[in-house]
């Protein structure tokens, strides 16, 4: 047996000298001296097993110092983030932000717990606000015209919705509107992002009613939707978002459909068409004014009418001597002469039908002189015939006359034998054609002097106006 006390650490063996090496690996080899000389194998055996047993420990712990370092890597290079196209980013440390409008790229950052880098899309985002004041339909109907809508008689409160006019009329309406997210830290700070549509569409809801509470129903269904009602509405909004400092930039907001209730549509319906006739007959009336006016006097009608105006007023004002001087003007720019208006040389050009009366009225003028001429040398030459040899003349003018008179196509002459005037009887009807051609040409005649009658009138008609003079003490 052997002593544990003994240092030679067994019988008859000496004890090791110096210092025991610690850099190999040491086993423990327990001998029985009475064993026999085939025991020596099994211990070789767990010298190695424990030889492969520390390599193996070795390894591992190096594979665990690989993995620490590179999970140390992991975590460091971990807060670095790539910002897309169309997102900015707010970088944080410890929650708070130290950077908060990264452009898009790849930038580094704390990485998580210690900071983080928050995306935020700044891209366009479109909300339509189709049922909120739209008559109750079922899901996906919220397009149905207003025709097919007529049939429900009353509006239940509980379901349809609708919009009160300033003039306290009940609309219904549809919009939509562009918004995007102007500020990221504004909108991180403030907005949760899963109720980021819910609270655009609540203050967008809020605006639209109290924008239409501030227009009348006619005023609304005449807006055009660009101005008016609609950029009321976003302003309003926008105010709203920027004092919850949401972050969020309103660009866009259409009323694209609006009508009144459904069963007051027809009647609706009616007084709009006859607002579109009636402002059609006046764009017309208007149309025909102008085209008459530049019919008639040309590019001196503005100026003609100007001065018409100003002499009627003087003439109803009694003012004399002012109505002398404006009608000298009108005769001036009629006749094409340059006049002074209020100070200023105007020199009219006056065209159409004014100038066309002037020249054929100097034309009849001249006629008239001309024939009085005519006339007056003529009677001045039969005077002198007259005196020289008045039966010759009395003959030749007398004889000039019946031919004349024989000329007339309803004149018929009969021929009968001299002295047989008291012995011979004639009884014959009247020729039918020359009676025809005679009611032709009086029936053409009557036809020509009503056109020209009428025509004066209406001619006569369109000067008569009901402008007058409204003095100050008078004045409703």
């Amino acid at each position: 047996m052997t002593d544990p006390t003994d240092p030679t650490g067994a019988e008859g063996a000496p004890a090791p000298s110096g210092p025991i090496d610690s850099g190999r690996t040491t086993s423990v080899r327990l001998r029985d001296a009475q064993a026999p000389a085939g025991a020596n194998l099994v211990g070789d055996r767990m010298d190695a097993a424990n030889q492969s047993l520390g390599d193996a420990l070795r390894i591992t712990f190096r594979l665990v110092q690989l993995g620490m370092i590179v999970l140390v890597l992991l975590f460091i290079f971990s807060g670095f983030r790539a910002i897309q196209e169309g997102e900015r980013g707010i970088a944080t440390f410890f929650g708070r932000p130290v950077q908060t409008n990264i452009e898009p790229g790849f930038h580094p950052a704390w990485p998580y717990p210690v900071g983080e880098v928050i995306t935020i899309g700044t891209g366009t985002s479109e909300l339509e606000i189709k049922r909120a004041f739209f008559p109750y339909v079922n899901e996906g109907q919220e397009d149905m015209p207003e025709s097919r809508l007529s049939s429900r008689r009353s509006l239940d409160p509980a379901r349809d919705g609708s919009l009160i006019t300033a003039d306290q009329n009940i609309a219904h309406a549809q919009w939509t509107l562009n918004y995007r997210r102007s500020s990221p830290l504004e909108y991180a700070q403030t907005i949760p992002p899963e109720l980021e549509r819910e609270i655009v569409s609540r203050v967008a809801g809020a605006a639209i009613v109290e924008a239409i509470a501030q227009t009348t129903i006619d005023d609304l269904l005449k807006d055009p939707g660009q101005d008016g009602v609609a950029a009321r509405a976003l302003s309003i909004a926008q105010a709203e978002l920027d004092e919850m400092g949401s972050g969020i930039r309103i660009d866009q907001f259409v009323l694209y459909r609006k009508f009144p209730p459904v069963n007051l549509l027809d009647r609706f319906n009616r007084v709009q068409s006859a607002v579109s006739i009636a402002g059609e007959a006046r764009v017309n009336a208007r149309t025909g004014s102008d085209r008459l006016l530049n019919t008639v006097a040309g590019p001196a009608a503005p100026v003609l009418i100007e001065q018409i105006n100003e002499y009627e007023r003087a003439v109803e004002l009694g003012e004399t001597a002012e109505a002398a001087q404006i009608l000298a003007r009108i005769d001036a720019i009629l006749l094409g002469e340059p006049v002074e208006i209020d100070g200023e040389l105007v020199r009219a050009d006056v065209s159409g039908e004014v100038a066309e009366i002037l020249s054929n009225a100097r034309q009849s003028a001249l006629a008239v002189t001309s024939r009085a001429q005519q006339d007056a040398s003529r009677f001045n030459a039969l005077r002198e015939q007259y005196a020289a040899n008045a039966p010759l003349m009395l003959t030749q003018q007398w004889t000039l006359a019946m031919a004349t008179f024989l000329d007339r196509p309803e004149v018929q002459t009969f021929l009968v034998p001299e002295g047989a005037e008291d012995s011979v009887q004639i009884r014959l009807n009247p020729d039918p054609d020359i009676i025809r051609q005679m009611d032709i040409a009086k029936n053409l005649s009557e036809v020509q002097k009503a056109a020209e009658q009428r025509q004066r009138e209406q001619e006569a008609a369109s000067y008569n106006t009901q402008r007058g003079v409204i003095r100050g003490d008078s004045a409703n």
